[in-house]
C-alpha cells in the first residue's frame, strides 16, 4: 500500500489512497536549519461535490488554509500547510503542495523580558493614579507611559531584558565577571542577578570600588522576589558591600558564580529550555534519550540578557560548537552528532542480499581535511572577548597527525557560553576527528518492511561481500521513503582507522 494523504478543509476530512510521493529524512554536519519539507501531489481529485473553482473563486474559500498529512503503514511521516494550488472545476484533477511549516521559530525568550511595562494611555488620562513617570524623557513619550515594576530602578537600566543564566559564568580559571547584573533598588541596594529563580544561595559581585575600578564583593547572599509584573527573579543583596562602592548604580555591575550555578547548564539542559521555549515541534522522545549524555559530555556557563529567537540562539551558540546537525522526522525536530568513536551502539544490521540491495558505488565524502582546531572561550562580557584557546593539532590528536600528510589548514571556533577547559578540548577534539578522515557514502535499497523502523543518525553494521566488508559500522545520514516496498537508504561509513576495530 502506498501513502495516504489526508486533507483538512472545509469542516471535512478528505482522504486520498495511493499518493505519489517521497518524504526524505536527511541531514547535513555543515547545515544549521532543519531541512524543510515540500512534498508536490499531482492529479488529486476531489469528490465530485467539491467544484474547487467555484469554493474558491466565487464563495471565497481558501485551499492554502487547509492542512494535509501524509500517512505510510498507519504512521504520520509529513505533516504541513497546502501551498501553491492549481485547481480546475468539479470532477477536474488538481495539485498542491504540502510544506512543514512549523520550522520558522516565531518565539522570543524571554518572553517578558523588559524590567518596565510600556502601556498606552489617552492624553486625557495622563495624570493616572498608580503610573509613576520616569523622568522627562519619559514624559514626552506621551501617550505611551512607563509603569515601574521597580521602585527605584537605576536610570540606565530601564528596558533591560530579565537576565537568563545557566552554569556558572566566570567561576572557572582566573576569578572574573560572568554575568550582567543590575540595580533593582537603589535606594536599598539590590541588584537583579537572574530573572529566573537559581540554585545557588550566595555569589560574588563585581562591581566599581570608590575610586572606580572592578572589585570583587564576595559571599554576598541571594534571595528570590516577584518582580511588579510577578515574575520571581533572583537578586543579590550588597547594602552590607564593603569593597564595592553600591552608590555608583550608573556603573556596569557583574556576577561571578563561584558559589553554586544559577540553573543547570548541561548542554542538553540548555538545548531543553531553548527548545521548549520556541514554536518548533521537536521529538520528546529523542531529547529525553540524549539529555543525560549531552549533559555529562558537555557543560555550559552563559547568559542571554536580550530577546533572542530560540532557534536562532541554538543555531548561533549551540550548533557551533560541535558537529551535530538538525533533522526533521516523523515526531518533529531532532539532532544527530557526528562521533563516530563514541558511537558503538548498533541499530541493527544491513546484509548485502535480498533485503539489502547495493544502490552505487563508494563514494567520499567531499569534505577538505582540517588539521588544526582551535576553540576560544572562557568569555569576559566586562572586556566583551574570550580569554583562553583549546587547540587540538597533530602535536596533541592522532586524528590530526594522520590527516596531516596531506593538506594542511585550520579551523577556528569561537563561543561565549563555555567555560570548562574540558568542554573546549572535547568540542575541539571531535572537529578534529570529523575533518581527519571523511567518511565514505553508500546508497542501498532496503526492504521496508524490514527496515522501515531506522531513522537518520541512527548506527548500522553493514557486511557486503560483492564490497568485501565485514559489520562495519556507519550512520544512516538520509532515508527516503516513496511508498514502493524498498526504501532509499544513505549511509556513511566510518572510515577512521584509530577505530576500526571496535
Amino acid at each position: 500500500m502506498g501513502w495516504v494523504l489526508e486533507v483538512d478543509w472545509l469542516g471535512r476530512t478528505f482522504t486520498f489512497n495511493e499518493v505519489q510521493a517521497e518524504v526524505v529524512e536527511s541531514f547535513d554536519l555543515f547545515v544549521d536549519s532543519p531541512r524543510v519539507r515540500s512534498i508536490t501531489i499531482t492529479d488529486i481529485y476531489f469528490p465530485s461535490d467539491i467544484n474547487l473553482s467555484d469554493l474558491i473563486i466565487n464563495r471565497g474559500y481558501r485551499l492554502d488554509t487547509a492542512t494535509a498529512r501524509l500517512i505510510l503503514d498507519g504512521v504520520t511521516h509529513l505533516q504541513g500547510r497546502v501551498v501553491s494550488p492549481v485547481f480546475s472545476g468539479a470532477d477536474k484533477p488538481c495539485q498542491f503542495t504540502v510544506t512543514e511549516n512549523e520550522w520558522e521559530d516565531t518565539a522570543l525568550f524571554p518572553s517578558s523580558f523588559e524590567v518596565t511595562l510600556r502601556v498606552k494611555v489617552e492624553e486625557d488620562e495622563s495624570d493616572v493614579v498608580g503610573i509613576e513617570r520616569h523622568n522627562d524623557a519619559a514624559r514626552a513619550l506621551r501617550p505611551f507611559l512607563d509603569i515601574e515594576l521597580w521602585p527605584s530602578l537605576a536610570d540606565k537600566d530601564y528596558g533591560r531584558t530579565h537576565q537568563i543564566v545557566f552554569g556558572e559564568p566566570g567561576a572557572i580559571g582566573i576569578r572574573s565577571p560572568g554575568s550582567p547584573a543590575f540595580f533593582i533598588d537603589t535606594v536599598n541596594s539590590y541588584l537583579q542577578i537572574a530573572g529566573h529563580e537559581v540554585e545557588s544561595t550566595t555569589t560574588t559581585i563585581w562591581g566599581p570600588d570608590a575610586s572606580g575600578d572592578l572589585a570583587l564583593e564576595a559571599s554576598v547572599p541571594i534571595t528570590h522576589v516577584q518582580d511588579g509584573d510577578g515574575r520571581w527573579i533572583a537578586q543579590a543583596d550588597i547594602s552590607g558591600a564593603a569593597t564595592v562602592d553600591k552608590t555608583r548604580v550608573e556603573d556596569d555591575w557583574w556576577v561571578e558564580w563561584a558559589d553554586g550555578r544559577a540553573m543547570p547548564g548541561g548542554y542538553g539542559d540548555v538545548l531543553e529550555l531553548m527548545l521548549e521555549a520556541s514554536t518548533l515541534r521537536f521529538d520528546r522522545n529523542w531529547l529525553r534519550g540524549a539529555k543525560e549524555d549531552l549533559n555529562a559530555r558537555f557543560a555550559l556557563d552563559g547568559y542571554i540578557d536580550e530577546p533572542v529567537t530560540p532557534y536562532e540562539w541554538i543555531q548561533d551558540n549551540l550548533l557551533s560548537m560541535l558537529p551535530m546537525a538538525p533533522v526533521v522526522g516523523k515526531d518533529g525536530l531532532y539532532f544527530v552528532l557526528w562521533d563516530p568513536p563514541s558511537l558503538t551502539t548498533v541499530i541493527d544490521t544491513m546484509i548485502e542480499g535480498p533485503e539489502v540491495i547495493l544502490d552505487s558505488d563508494l563514494q567520499v565524502a567531499d569534505l577538505e581535511a582540517v588539521n588544526e582546531v582551535r576553540f576560544e572561550y572562557r568569555y569576559r562580557p566586562d572586556k566583551n572577548t574570550t580569554t583562553a584557546v583549546a587547540k587540538v593539532d597533530s602535536g596533541t590528536s592522532a586524528y590530526s597527525a594522520l590527516s596531516s600528510q596531506g593538506k594542511t589548514s585550520g579551523r577556528v571556533i569561537s563561543s561565549n557560553i563555555v567555560d570548562k577547559e574540558g568542554t573546549a578540548y572535547a568540542c575541539a577534539h571531535l572537529w578534529a576527528n570529523l575533518y581527519a578522515f571523511p567518511p565514505i557514502v553508500l546508497a542501498l535499497k532496503c526492504d521496508r518492511t524490514r527496515y522501515d523502523n531506522l531513522r537518520a543518525g541512527d548506527i548500522v553494521a553493514f557486511t557486503s561481500q560483492t564490497l568485501t566488508l565485514a559489520a562495519k559500522l556507519g550512520m544512516i545520514t538520509a532515508i527516503a521513503r516513496d511508498g514502493s516496498p524498498m526504501l532509499s537508504v544513505e549511509i556513511s561509513l566510518f572510515t577512521d582507522p584509530i577505530i576500526r576495530a571496535i
